[in-house]
């Protein structure tokens, strides 16, 4: 598992701060790209907004922080209420058949953290 979760961290770093930028900047995200953003909202305590999400998303030296949290790092509650915010959405399945780089490294990355299985490999 840590093995894949290094793996994960890799892709999502992988992604240009352009690409993710580009990602995020509308008024009016997709679906599955609003569930990333508010997903990540929900893990670092905050009400999920959309643009908070695009704050964090855009954020390299925030992306960076986060990707250093482990599995044990995440509060019980928050772990639960982002789980089933990427379960209800079937949010890590929407990413890889997207097929958006950010999206799947994303989606990957969270869906790992949680302990979810991942839908990108």
């Amino acid at each position: 598992m840590a093995a894949t979760l290094g793996r994960a961290r890799r892709l999502l770093a992988a992604v240009p701060e352009s690409v993710m930028f580009e990602l995020v900047n509308t008024d009016s995200p997709s679906l599955m790209v609003m569930g990333l953003g508010y997903t990540v909202c929900v893990l670092v305590g905050q009400k999920p907004t959309w643009p908070l999400s695009q704050h964090i998303l855009t954020s390299r030296k925030f992306l960076d922080g986060l990707m250093r949290l482990n599995p044990e790092d995440v509060k019980p509650n928050r772990r639960v209420i982002a789980k089933r915010l990427m379960t209800t959405q079937a949010l890590g399945e929407m990413a890889a058949s997207d097929g958006h780089a950010a999206c799947v490294a994303l989606a990957f990355w969270l869906s790992l953290l949680l302990g979810l299985p991942p839908a990108h490999s």
